[in-house]
């Protein structure tokens, strides 16, 4: 009998230990799809809305939260602003360890002054940097990121204040089609995790977000 309650008891503490182990690797495990293998992020050092030169490496430390907009987008690229503003705000005092930063991919209209104005507009003025600068800096940026986009046919704005203000003047808003990642950065400056088709619903990114604070 003694026996036998003994092998009773290490088929429990057996099972408990699966079971636990399981539980844990659920909890660990990313809603976005990690990246394997772990590789360094690729740098970049670009103007943000106020002015001033943001790189990369600069923000080593913190969770960096990065993707890729353009100011006069009319549909995407605000839900994704939406889903990082509401993700800012619900990290609470845990935000002071994470940077959000969007880059531009429309460098012909996008200069600092849309950058601040569409910043603003979205209640993101302070919350992240968002980074503009000419074509010859933007395009490796975007190859090493993977950012595929395409400029479509001018069509008739029907919302004045979503484009820039030359296209503005014309009555023109040209759509760029591209691709818009988030992608999660650790704090040693490596490639965790992407969001091929952001949230609306920001607590997925926050899930990950807090795994790798």
């Amino acid at each position: 009998m003694a026996l036998l309650r003994y092998l009773h008891i290490i088929s429990i503490v057996a099972f408990l230990s699966v079971f636990l182990m399981t539980g844990c690797s659920r909890q660990l495990s990313f809603m976005g799809t990690e990246l394997n293998p772990i590789k360094t992020a690729p740098a970049f050092q670009l103007q943000n809305q106020f002015g001033n030169m943001v790189s990369l490496s600069e923000l080593s430390g913190k969770v960096v939260v990065l993707t890729f907009l353009y100011t006069s987008c009319p549909d995407t690229c605000p839900v994704i602003t939406q889903t990082l503003r509401q993700a800012y705000l619900q990290l609470d005092k845990q935000v002071n360890d994470v940077a959000f930063v969007a880059i531009s991919i429309d460098p012909k209209r996008d200069l600092r002054e849309e950058a601040y104005s569409y910043s603003k507009r979205h209640n993101m003025l302070n919350k992240w940097n968002f980074l503009v600068g000419r074509p010859d800096e933007l395009n490796p940026i975007w190859g090493s990121y993977y950012i595929s986009t395409s400029l479509q046919e001018g069509t008739p704005s029907t919302t004045k204040r979503n484009s820039a203000k030359n296209f503005r003047d014309q009555g023109l808003h040209e759509l760029i089609a591209h691709s818009y990642p988030i992608y999660l950065i650790d704090r040693n400056g490596h490639l965790r995790v992407i969001f091929t088709n952001p949230p609306i619903d920001p607590s997925p990114l926050l899930h990950d977000i807090k795994l790798l604070l």
